[in-house]
């Protein structure tokens, strides 16, 4: 099956055809004994009213947010970074909770996310358009360095 991220029109519109064997597949994907993180959050990506792309397609599920959040959720808890960057940019945009915002950025830095790292280091810099944080020299340190082991390791250099 093609990642739900890498997914194109063409590729969405053969998978309406089969809807249900592919909403079930995502459901057991996501609630078998070893769940993927991915299959959580691309299965959170077809009840999100936010996503355009599946909205127009047969293949979404009732628009539910908060059923979404719950799956970006579990896409966090079992590892996967974009999951945690879903959450965030909902508490940031929706919810204007930035604790709980930087606690699933932080949280996908940590899972292998440069955007998370990098938005993070803004952020404790004081430089975050999104969010205002006081600035936390530390931190920002860290996240840096972070990133800067993120892309080190995504980009093959040692």
């Amino acid at each position: 099956m093609c990642s739900i991220f890498t997914a194109g029109k063409k590729d969405i519109e053969k998978l309406t055809a089969q809807k249900k064997d592919f909403q079930e597949a995502l459901r057991m994907g996501c609630y078998v004994d070893q769940p993927d993180g991915e299959v959580c959050t691309g299965l959170g990506l077809l009840y999100d009213p936010k996503q355009s792309m599946f909205r127009d397609s047969q293949v979404s599920f009732p628009i539910n947010q908060k059923k979404a959040n719950e799956l970006y959720k579990r896409g966090c808890d079992l590892g996967h970074d974009k999951g945690c960057q879903r959450l965030a940019a909902y508490y940031i945009k929706e919810e204007k909770d930035i604790t709980k915002a930087m606690h699933f950025i932080e949280r996908g830095c940590e899972l292998g996310s440069a955007a998370s790292c990098k938005f993070a280091a803004l952020a404790y810099a004081g430089k975050s358009k999104d969010v205002v944080l006081p600035v936390d020299e530390a931190k920002h340190n860290y996240y840096l360095q972070r990133l800067q082991k993120v892309a080190k390791f995504r980009f093959g250099e040692s």
